[in-house]
């Protein structure tokens, strides 16, 4: 649904900044459009990251949740059922601290704020 949406935007998106970079449609050039069609890419390249990030964090999930219901003895059990839902409490805070790493120009923007570099460092050092 979602993942097939995002990825046609992408596609449109290239299509049209490409024709924009070979000159094609030379008197319905426009500044803002072309700014828009490279912001939208740079968005969703970032998102992409994210997306591979997020898979890579459901796996241990996943994994913790096959072992909750199949383990023996309760002691196991309630071991990973423990570890399944530290991970799911650190879930968003994981996701949140990614989001500066996942592209240059967020990269940049933090790092501009008051304090933003000591930021930046602790995110790269979480990740």
């Amino acid at each position: 649904g979602s993942l097939k949406a995002a990825l046609v935007l992408v596609a449109v998106n290239y299509r049209a900044w490409m024709k924009m970079k070979e000159g094609a449609c030379v008197n319905r050039y426009s500044v803002a459009k072309s700014f828009q069609i490279r912001e939208n890419i740079v968005i969703l390249k970032a998102l992409a990251k994210l997306a591979v990030r997020l898979i890579v964090l459901n796996v241990p999930i996943f994994v913790l949740a096959l072992c909750h219901l199949f383990l023996a003895g309760l002691e196991r059990r309630m071991f990973s059922r423990a570890f399944f839902d530290l991970i799911i409490s650190m879930y968003p805070l994981l996701i949140i601290t990614y989001i500066p790493l996942s592209d240059v120009i967020f990269e940049r923007a933090l790092k501009r704020m008051s304090g933003g570099e000591r930021l930046f460092q602790m995110f790269a050092a979480l990740h």
